[in-house]
């Protein structure tokens, strides 16, 4: 229904009014977290937003709409022109305020030597869901990426916390204590369980024996 999805934003908000209970909490102190300042021009938003399916609850983000677009990024004495989409397949991402980000970095100036960070809505993981994978990813031995919490800022209008995943590339596996010609596992998540939580695949590394 046109009408309904309307409404969708403020069926978000909605969902977030037991957050009031947590302001004593946080209204009086600072936070910890590290702040990402992103600056995208209109002309680019619309771009990214003109690539969007129409029905917010049921559409999908296929690969010919995840487009890119030139913005700036900043972080501390980090100031860069970046490449940003949207990323997720699902309008789960992007249907409300509060969106997920793909952000590629120059590889001349990379960003705390990461290529390619992917900055994800904390409810699409459950919250702690993919902490608490990477855990048990850990304690098996494999290799997973980092990840931490932070606050984004799109031109200038708070965006909330969002979790930082190193998307993975080349530079993340030459950092790694391993041959930079490992091979890379992982499974195709729209297979798994009929729904697809995101775009990120579940990585696993393994020492390449030929080398």
């Amino acid at each position: 229904n046109p009408q309904v999805q309307k409404f969708v934003h403020v069926y978000h908000s909605f969902r977030k009014i037991p957050d009031f209970f947590f302001v004593p909490l946080y209204a009086f102190t600072d936070s910890k977290l590290p702040t990402y300042d992103l600056f995208i021009s209109d002309d680019n938003l619309q771009k990214l937003n003109a690539r969007l399916d129409q029905n917010p609850f049921s559409a999908k983000l296929d690969d010919d709409n995840k487009i890119w677009v030139g913005a700036e990024f900043r972080h501390g004495d980090y100031v860069e022109g970046v490449k940003v989409r949207y990323r997720g397949n699902l309008g789960g991402h992007w249907n409300s305020y509060k969106k997920s980000y793909l952000i590629k970095f120059p590889k001349e100036n990379l960003f705390n030597g990461m290529r390619e960070i992917s900055l994800i809505i904390p409810s699409d993981r459950k919250y702690f869901s993919t902490s608490l994978n990477n855990y048990r990813a850990k304690k098996m031995g494999l290799t997973v990426p980092d990840e931490r919490y932070i606050n984004l800022t799109v031109n200038g209008a708070d965006m909330g916390v969002l979790m930082e995943l190193e998307h993975w590339s080349q530079e993340w596996v030459e950092k790694l204590p391993i041959s930079p010609l490992s091979k890379l596992y992982g499974t195709n998540d729209e297979l798994v369980g009929a729904v697809d939580r995101s775009e990120t695949k579940s990585i696993y590394l393994t020492q390449n024996k030929e080398r």
